[in-house]
């Protein structure tokens, strides 16, 4: 079926194996989480989480006698309003003595939410059927392992199921002391990780009392042995390693597999901040988590498109982004976060995506998003930084950059378009941080130029020349469409002049200062300038770039200088892209910050959402973004211009959100203003096709797309 993967043979020369073990069928990159080697960026890197727990299995890339993996868990402690670690596990099974070793394993996702893998080979698929997943449900702390046993034969069948792993619970997940997405800070220490174990009948406790983190592990199964040990782990995060002291666990349960009949053992790990000594009941088992995963998903479940994979790929898009967003403990407030794994942080170029992919289906998580930045996050720490669930930035960047600073401000225009919120922007507290951006970032403007310096780009790469003009871009006109909020809902003519001021001279210091002429192509837009009259030719995937000049707002696809700059940006003068183009997968690259060359499929998205793309077009960067999906429906930050195999991050939630923010903008066609319009680019060979179901301005409706035109269906 197209909405599965297989794994352990070559799909190519359809030889199914039966013989041989299942073999590593992942390009690897063995990096350190806490010091060891467990971070698996594996081909079966499925994820899975709830906005409490979230975690990740695994089906390849394991050690030898391995059934699956776990390579990766961590929570979202509300004591600490930030995301822990717990560690990692591998599961073997055994059916008497035997080790059970797959040849062959069919992975796909259930509800969009729980990843699900049914193995094959030997006894496996054979004698008992053997399915496994890895499951959360919604508004609980909880995380669940469930094996599925179909015993075909008419003798009973005794399995032991061992989980072997290492545990650090109450450690900050991501990257300690990053300078600008740190979860710790330099000038502070992390959180203590001496923990104790104790098993009290089937139950362990593992608890680190000093930083009030308490886990504990139930098995369904009979728990017949188990083994701990702390070891002191050097942890290579700052100047000198740390020794960190880590729980190593091993943990064997048994059930018994009745004759010709079914049954299903479940692991479930629970967290909380306070000892668990009650009786943990009532673990939802897989059929009533999958039930509450559709009930959740069902606006998302109800796309549909001619292309089976990218409809799955846009509901998991939604899944995913929706599981990086953490409620605030007694606060009205909702921290996101760039990903679950190494950047467990709110930076708002990731986590404008990823809410503004939510806006119509999930308002209510956008709202409470703009809480924490507006009330929380930003009066505490200052614009333009990013932030932990505290409020706080660990980073130590002090930096300018014209994105960071417009998003919060372009979050907030489009929630209030979209939802006609005007009690959110009418608080106190949310004005004055609107306004403190302003105000802030009008320090940065040049009296001679009009224009807005940056230090760096949006690509974390320091500026060349102290004018980043896809950042000024960005700022003008977002500064236009908060004049709209302040002439409209402020009905403040004073601020409303003084803010399309700074817009005018901006965006007339952009025409006559960044507008450079080209023996070859014209009149096109500068990357960055000077006041002295250079100019850098340049542009990059990451999101401003000059090709998000009409996505944004700055001018329209029709501009004779934006045309004349497309054209330089798809030649081979332009660093950022001449790289890729002898690759199939040519697209833009992002300079020099990660791997050279190698494309992104932001890219792709920024040039569907900006360039007025004809439908053959739009049909083909559609179909390079599914074939760069990972096997979990992702899409990484970068691929193989050759292949379209994901080479870095395969999480990556920025352009796993933008996709199904692509689709209901670009695709169906749903336009944020004064009104509400529908205008969809309808690719090629697309006939029929429908949106999520949607949520603006007091109605549930969905669009349906049929022979270009787009039909509202009230729901």
């Amino acid at each position: 079926m197209a909405d599965e993967i297989f794994h352990g043979y070559n799909k190519d020369d359809n030889i199914l194996p039966t013989q041989e073990p299942l073999r590593t069928d992942t390009r690897l990159h063995t990096g350190r989480i806490g010091g060891e080697p467990r971070f698996f960026y594996s081909d079966t890197l499925f994820t899975t989480g709830n906005g409490m727990v979230n975690a990740d299995f695994a089906v390849t890339g394991i050690p030898d006698g391995v059934l699956f993996c776990v390579p990766f868990v961590s929570w979202f402690s509300p004591l600490h309003r930030q995301s822990l670690k717990f560690g990692w596990w591998n599961t073997a099974l055994r059916f008497g003595d035997s080790l059970q070793v797959p040849y062959r394993v069919r992975t796909w996702y259930e509800s969009a939410a729980i990843p699900v893998a049914q193995f094959a080979g030997g006894a496996l698929g054979h004698t008992v059927n053997v399915r496994a997943s890895l499951h959360t449900v919604p508004g609980a702390a909880t995380l669940v392992q469930t094996l599925q046993f179909e015993n075909r034969t008419a003798s009973p069948v005794e399995a032991t199921i061992t989980l072997t792993g290492a545990a650090r619970p109450g450690e900050e997940a991501g990257s300690f002391y990053d300078g600008v997405n740190g979860t710790v800070g330099r000038h502070r220490q992390p959180n203590p990780v001496d923990c104790t174990s104790e098993v009290v009948g089937n139950a362990v406790h593992i608890a680190n009392t000093a930083a009030q983190v308490f886990a504990r592990i139930d098995g369904n199964g009979t728990l017949c042995a188990s083994r701990f040990e702390t070891r002191n782990q050097p942890l290579h995060m700052g100047k000198e390693p740390m020794q960190r002291p880590t729980l190593h666990f091993e943990l064997s349960y048994r059930i018994s597999l009745a004759p010709n009949a079914q049954d299903e053992f479940r692991l479930a790990l629970t967290f909380k901040n306070t000892p668990q000594r009650e009786t943990i009941a009532n673990v939802a088992p897989l059929a009533e988590a999958r039930a509450l995963w559709r009930s959740r998903f069902a606006s998302v479940e109800a796309i549909e498109t001619p292309d089976k994979l990218l409809t799955l790929a846009l509901r998991r898009s939604a899944a995913y982004s929706q599981s990086l967003g953490f409620d605030i403990a007694g606060q009205d407030e909702m921290v996101f976060h760039s990903d679950h794994v190494e950047w467990p942080i709110d930076c708002a170029r990731d986590c404008y995506h990823i809410a503004n992919s939510l806006l119509f289906i999930e308002p209510e998580m956008v709202r409470k998003h703009l809480r924490f930045y507006f009330i929380d996050a930003i009066p505490n720490s200052g614009p333009g930084k990013s932030y932990i669930g505290k409020g706080m930035s660990c980073g130590e960047r002090d930096a300018r950059l014209l994105d960071l600073a417009s998003y919060p401000l372009r979050e907030l225009y489009r929630y209030w378009r979209a939802t006609g919120d005007t009690e959110l922007v009418a608080e106190p507290g949310i004005r004055r941080t609107l306004e403190r951006i302003i105000n802030d970032v009008a320090t940065w403007r040049s009296p001679r130029t009009g224009l807005f310096s940056s230090t760096e780009r949006s690509s974390d790469e320091h500026c060349v020349l102290p004018y980043f003009i896809p950042g000024n871009m960005l700022f003008v006109a977002t500064l236009e469409r908060i004049a709209e909020l302040y002439e409209e809902a402020y009905r403040d003519t004073t601020m409303h002049g003084r803010i399309c001021e700074l817009a005018r001279s901006a965006r007339d210091g952009i025409r006559q200062h960044a507008v450079v002429h080209d023996a070859e192509f014209g009149d096109v837009f500068a990357f960055e300038v000077a006041e002295d009259g250079q100019a850098l030719l340049y542009d990059h995937a990451d999101i401003p770039n000059l090709i998000s000049a009409t996505r944004f707002g700055f001018c329209t696809a029709d501009d004779p200088v934006y045309r004349n700059t497309l054209r330089f940006i798809y030649s081979a003068r332009n660093q950022g892209y001449r790289g890729t183009m002898d690759g199939k997968y040519a697209e833009l690259c992002d300079g020099s910050k990660t791997m050279p060359y190698s494309p992104w499929p932001l890219g792709a998205m920024s040039r569907l959402m900006s360039c007025g793309s004809a439908p053959d077009e739009a049909r083909r960067l559609l179909e390079w973004l599914r074939e760069c999906l990972t096997p979990c429906f992702q899409l990484p930050e970068i691929c193989d211009k050759h292949t379209g195999h994901p080479v870095q991050r395969y999480w990556f939630g920025w352009p796993t959100a933008m996709l199904l923010m692509v689709y209901i903008e670009t695709i169906c066609g749903v336009k944020i203003g004064k009104e509400i319009t529908f205008d969809p680019l309808v690719p090629t060979g697309w006939d029929r096709y429908t949106s999520p179901i949607l949520r603006a301005r007091g109605e549930t409706f969905q669009l349906l797309i049929e022979n270009g035109r787009a039909t509202k269906i009230s729901v």
